[in-house]
């Protein structure tokens, strides 16, 4: 891939061991010495969604973990559902310090961050784990990725776990003419997508969905991973959930301040290395229960998951892929990198999301739900 550098606190949190890869990666941090040896730190980690669901439950569970191997003295307060910070102010605000670390997703920064943006490329992979795996590796390889994320003044300490795109609509969806017309709440590429097929777009934060659901803002929602929609209580207002063949759609990382980063002991800099080293086992689990209780929640609301078939999947292909894949490379160059580094780049994340060999033999919990529902 090719390489080139673009011209132009207390405490830290993070879901997947990348925390010794950032640590060695961002040059700007230096060791920090005034915190430790006992005394008690605590940092504000703003989420957008609740503190149920796949991000939720995968962020209470690392923080408990931190906290018991520092003895106490390594506290994450974690203020969900956009109460700190809604999801699109998360990045700039961790950056001009309103918040310490921040849960922040690839498709609410396309234009910034736009190889992170990479997993909007369609029809590549539906394997949770791969996208961790993947990334953590990319931004090992790229000084372009790295310095996209010094631009923006955040570092990333992890890239976390996101399950394959679903879609919910209180109708069943059958046929890719189904969307037709349909008011449906989608971020980012996935809108893009499903724009060019006749959906009439708009976007929400995660927070108001169900509501505006409820009250007919919008018919239903896309681009959302199957657990973390239930977990809105999604399946009472849209009880059809629908796999469109799209797979990895968006990726989420902790972000931390820089100088939050700095601020943080090698002692606890160690702690916090050693619980990471162990998570990505553990969020596996963590998924698989997820997304199983997830299914039992839409089956017992008397709801259905079901996916395209496969010839309205390559419908679907043949009329949005290379149209997709032509604007993410725009957005790319208009961030001032070449037409060829981003395909380089490309070219290496469908090669490391494609030939994971998924150790932890994870499957995606809405392609098991359909499977459930068909029964």
């Amino acid at each position: 891939m090719t390489m080139r550098t673009l011209s132009g606190g207390a405490k830290a949190v993070v879901v997947i061991g990348a925390l010794a890869l950032s640590l060695t990666a961002c040059s700007s941090i230096a060791p920090a010495t005034n915190v430790g040896g006992g005394e008690t730190v605590t940092l504000r980690l703003a989420s957008p969604l609740p503190a149920t669901g796949t991000y939720g439950e995968a962020l209470e569970h690392w923080a408990a973990a931190v906290a018991e191997a520092s003895d106490g003295e390594i506290e994450v307060e974690i203020y969900t559902s956009g109460s700190l910070l809604s999801g699109t102010d998360i990045m700039p605000g961790v950056s001009d310090g309103r918040a310490d670390l921040g849960l922040m997703f690839s498709n609410y920064h396309v234009e910034q961050l736009t190889l992170f943006n990479a997993v909007a490329t369609p029809f590549v992979s539906n394997n949770t784990m791969a996208t961790g795996a993947a990334f953590k590796q990319l931004y090992s390889e790229s000084d372009l990725m790295r310095e996209q994320f010094a631009t923006a003044g955040i570092v990333p300490l992890a890239f976390v776990l996101n399950g394959a795109a679903s879609t919910g609509t209180r109708d069943e969806i059958t046929t890719l003419s189904d969307l037709e017309g349909q008011r449906i709440r989608v971020p980012g590429t996935v809108a893009q997508m499903e724009g060019l097929v006749g959906v009439d777009a708009v976007f929400l934060e995660l927070a108001e969905l169900y509501e505006g659901v409820d009250r007919g803002v919008v018919d239903g929602w896309s681009g959302v991973d199957f657990a973390s929609a239930m977990s809105l209580g999604l399946a009472e207002v849209t009880p059809h959930a629908t796999d469109l063949g799209i797979g990895q759609y968006a990726s989420a990382a902790i972000i931390v301040n820089p100088d939050t980063l700095a601020g943080l002991s090698a002692e606890h800099q160690a702690i916090i290395n050693e619980v990471s080293a162990r998570y990505p086992e553990a969020l596996s689990n963590v998924m698989t229960d997820l997304e199983a209780r997830a299914c039992d929640n839409l089956l017992d609301a008397g709801g259905s998951a079901t996916r395209l078939s496969d010839s309205a999947v390559e419908k679907f292909i043949t009329a949005t892929e290379d149209e997709i894949n032509a604007s993410l490379q725009r957005a790319s160059v208009d961030a001032g990198l070449t037409a060829a580094e981003h395909d380089d780049f490309i070219e290496r994340y469908r090669e490391l999301m494609t030939s994971y060999d998924n150790p932890s033999g994870y499957v995606d919990g809405l392609e098991l739900c359909v499977a459930k529902s068909a029964e």
